[in-house]
């Protein structure tokens, strides 16, 4: 119901109107496929613990799910991530991409302090440069595909142990410096890898035998 106590129409939602509402004490949030947009603060700070949106959904506006802390895991089946969608997720620990996802970029998951995990069974286009650069993943699993992991993505990721691309998966291009400095990286790469800039591996002191069971073109 809107302000003016008027109902919605299928599809059509307020900016900002969850947010914030104390009378709410949990959310298990459904998107049906009649939902194609979502707007920006729509969720902001409610208490989501359950999550699920569908392909459907082709528009997610600005800060949609910001400071949801009650959220614990995430499955990714829409095609775009707008700007801060999931910063200050606090206890937001894993992440999975199974649908076509644009893009990762650097700002997304910003102030997620206990994400650990990333698993791409999907597709995602480009992880942008700095998009993990200083959090505390410990592993990133590549069964999909990924068109570019970009310079600096996964930089400085000190408790990062496992980069694993399976026989199923593929990556064009991982960038210049995208793992430096983890610490306690290992790496198995079964799938294809068509490039790797320079220096993305330095620094991985763990680093002591690379298993590559299939193509790394350059």
């Amino acid at each position: 119901i809107k302000e003016d106590g008027t109902k919605y129409t299928p599809g059509e939602t307020n900016d900002g109107f969850f947010a914030s509402e104390e009378s709410v004490d949990k959310l298990s949030v459904t998107f049906t496929d009649k939902v194609k947009s979502i707007s920006e603060y729509m969720f902001a700070g409610r208490p989501i613990q359950q999550l699920t949106i569908p392909a459907s959904v082709t528009s997610i506006g600005n800060y949609a799910f910001f400071n949801c802390d009650a959220l614990v895991s995430l499955n990714i089946s829409f095609p775009s991530l707008a700007e801060g969608i999931f910063n200050d997720c606090d206890n937001l620990t894993s992440v999975t991409v199974s649908g076509n996802l644009d893009a990762i970029n650097k700002n997304m998951f910003s102030g997620c302090p206990k994400m650990t995990t990333l698993n791409i069974s999907g597709s995602v286009e480009t992880i942008g440069d700095g998009a993990f650069d200083g959090f505390n993943l410990t592993s990133l699993n590549i069964s999909g595909h990924v068109g570019t992991i970009g310079a600096n993505a996964f930089d400085d990721n000190d408790n990062m142990t496992s980069f694993t691309v399976t026989s199923t998966g593929s990556v064009d291009t991982i960038g210049a410096s995208a793992f430096e400095d983890c610490d306690a990286l290992t790496l198995d790469i079964q799938g294809t890898v068509n490039k790797v800039g320079a220096y993305a591996f330095s620094d991985c002191d763990a680093i002591t035998t690379l298993s590559i069971r299939a193509n790394v073109v350059e």
